[in-house]
């Protein structure tokens, strides 16, 4: 599994992606015939949106949770809907966001399913997660376009997508017609498959054959948009500006077709060209995608070198990708939530107070909109936050709009630094900001959402009046004592405060099984991506045990509310086995469970697995029948060095307790070289 070729795939997408749009218009075939570059900046659409939310979901769990993913593109399509998303699509995640079941809504689109262009582009960074195993890659890949495209060809599509991906990603790989006839090896019967078998035979030269046998229906569809954006990659594969060139002679859904050569290509090639990047819009600014364009210039070993310097998955110091309530999308930085939870804490401690802060007012963000369009607005906005930063003055919060929040270092030194930040002018063409620097005596001043209050009211119009640009104090008792004072704001943020509990709330039942109320498969997931990053750094050994029930079936024969009876007795009993540092969740379906043990030797861990086993084969004398567990134990790094080798030997060895006639635990015996 590879993030590095996640991230560059993705790179290579939203170039492709940005470029396509830029020519899916009828006037585009004067540029094309000259090879002349659009204007930029390139705007991508909601191929690279998606995309980004696949390669996020990877980056955190490693493989595809169609939950977890569907949310989260519901998320990114709600902070940001103007991408040119489908009438398919947007109703699908619209009401993914309103609470319902993606399978449900995704399923009564026309009849089973729209088979539209746009849900196979996603698949890209999956094979390329997934490099050199594209049986991984074909199964994993429809999970991801189900979730908006539910239509056997669109799984198809999906499937061929990825899979080419992954092969391509690979240091020797085939090209042309070969490299096609590979990537059928792997796709479900379907029309998608046949039209890539069809086209085939077509010379890298006869683009106009190639069109003719598929535009039938412009590239609107993925039965013939995946198989010509394939063929044309085939075709390409080490030549990134002319594998995009010939795709867009296709017109069409070039935004789409392009996605997926780009994102292919990317990996054959071993980077993007610079001075296409350059014109494409920046993706959004958060940890996980920064550095994520390389010129095409580097080699294959210095990106490589450079993208595990910056993944945040090798760096225990990153940000992390996870959506959080608490961040703001666009720049990345802690959010009003934050900023509320923040002072929260500083009512709670002792002596906490005086505190002051600086409150910014940056940019007329509403003009810039309305004359510049939203993504210059975006870009305004993330320049002003990056700027901020760099000062190092404090903690910087995006309280909303253009509007920001520092809680400085030093707070004797506030005002020095407010007058340092009147006069930044982050963007050409900006006038000066609005900067305010409160203070709060006393808690008291700053309860229940005062605070918040008191910061709009110093940067409103009333205290300037032309004076941008330099920097005033405020005394939280003066501004409350105005007769203007905005009350309605308190009511305000303890709503806001009370939207975040909700939230925390709403992950704790996420991360749950309801009936052992135990924790689930996801945060079993996570538990252990987590070990392993341990175990790794302090190359102390770390197991998992997957133990599963051996006669279930008899507790459901009588119901299934004493199925689940019997799901809680064992969970009861298997957590009563474990130590301080252990970790124990229910492990997909039925009577499965996972332990997690830290820093524990081979000995050591057969010696508890053995006990798990006695535990409740003893347990279960006073349950309504007599109970046994067959279990399975892999450690890092003697049964595997990845988390998919581990659940694998951990899986194989719980299969050869039950061979060997169940109540017994098996450790695994291949080493990994």
């Amino acid at each position: 599994m590879s993030i590095e070729n996640a991230l560059l795939s993705l790179s290579g997408l939203s170039v492709g992606d940005a470029f396509g749009q830029r020519l899916h218009n009828p006037e585009a075939g004067g540029l094309i015939s000259r090879r002349e570059l659009p204007l930029g900046p390139w705007a991508w659409t909601d191929d690279t949106q998606m995309a980004l939310s696949v390669v996020e979901e990877l980056r955190q769990r490693s493989w595809i949770d169609q939950d977890y993913l569907a949310r989260r593109m519901a998320w990114r399509y709600s902070t940001d809907p103007g991408r040119g998303y489908g009438t398919t699509t947007r109703k699908v995640l619209q009401q993914i966001g309103q609470g319902e079941y993606f399978r449900t809504i995704s399923k009564a689109v026309k009849n089973g399913g729209s088979y539209g262009c746009s849900g196979v582009s996603r698949a890209v960074p999956i094979g390329a997660f997934y490099t050199g195993n594209p049986s991984k890659a074909a199964r994993e890949a429809p999970l991801a376009a189900a979730i908006t495209h539910i239509h056997p060809e669109s799984l198809a599509g999906a499937q061929a997508v990825a899979v080419a991906a992954a092969i391509a990603a690979m240091p020797i790989h085939s090209t042309g017609a070969k490299f096609l006839q590979e990537v059928i090896e792997y796709v479900t019967e379907s029309r998608v498959r046949q039209s890539i078998k069809q086209i085939t035979a077509i010379p890298a030269d006869d683009l106009r054959s190639c069109l003719k046998f598929l535009c039938c229906d412009n590239f609107s569809t993925v039965q013939t948009a995946a198989p010509f954006a394939l063929w044309c990659a085939a075709h390409h594969m080490h030549d990134f500006k002319e594998a995009l060139w010939a795709t867009a002679s296709g017109l069409g859904q070039s935004d789409t077709t392009c996605a997926i050569v780009g994102g292919i290509v990317a990996l054959s090639s071993g980077a993007v060209p610079s001075d296409w990047t350059a014109l494409r819009e920046p993706l959004p600014g958060t940890a996980l995608l920064n550095e994520i364009d390389r010129p095409l210039s580097a080699s294959r070993e210095n990106r490589r070198a450079e993208t595990r310097k910056n993944t945040p998955m090798e760096n225990a110091g990153s940000e992390s990708s996870t959506i959080s309530v608490r961040e703001d999308p666009l720049t990345g930085l802690p959010n009003l939530l934050g900023l509320l939870e923040w002072m929260g804490r500083k009512m709670d401690e002792q002596g906490a107070f005086p505190v002051d802060l600086i409150a910014i007012h940056l940019v007329p963000l509403w003009d810039v909109n309305r004359g510049s369009g939203h993504i210059s607005g975006d870009n305004l906005i993330r320049d002003c936050a990056q700027s901020l930063k760099k000062l190092d003055i404090g903690e910087v919060y995006r309280t909303g709009g253009d509007k920001f929040v520092i809680i400085p270092k030093d707070r004797r030194q506030a005002f020095t630094d407010a007058n340092r930040i009147s006069q930044l002018v982050s963007v050409s063409g900006c006038r000066l900001p609005r900067v305010a620097v409160i203070h709060f005596p006393y808690k008291e001043e700053a309860a229940d959402g005062r605070f918040v209050a008191c910061i709009g009211e110093a940067l409103s119009d009333k205290h300037y009046r032309g004076n941008d640009g330099i920097a005033r104090e405020f005394d939280a008792p003066n501004i409350r004592s105005m007769p203007d004072f905005s009350w309605m704001m308190l009511d305000l943020t303890s709503q806001i405060r009370r939207l975040g509990q909700m939230v925390d709330e709403a992950n704790i039942l996420a991360q749950t099984d309801p009936v052992s109320q135990l924790p689930n498969l996801r945060m079993a997931m996570l538990n252990m991506e987590e070990a392993l990053r341990n175990a790794e750094e302090t190359g102390v050994p770390m197991a998992i045990m997957l133990f599963d029930g051996d006669n279930l079936r008899q507790y459901n024969e009588i119901s299934y509310e004493a199925g689940d009876e019997a799901i809680r007795l064992m969970g009861s009993t298997l957590k009563a086995q474990l130590r301080d540092t252990d970790f124990l969740a229910r492990w997909r379906t039925g009577d499965e469970f996972a332990f997690i043990l830290p820093a524990t030797s081979k000995e050591e861990a057969l010696r508890i697995g053995t006990r798990v086993c006695v535990s409740v084969e003893q347990a279960s004398l006073s349950w309504k029948f007599n109970t046994t567990m067959s279990g399975g134990i892999a450690l890092y790094p003697y049964h595997g060095k990845t988390l998919a080798q581990l659940v694998d030997a951990a899986e194989g060895c719980l299969k050869e307790a039950k061979k060997k006639g169940k109540n017994r635990v098996v450790m695994a015996s291949d080493e990994i070289t």
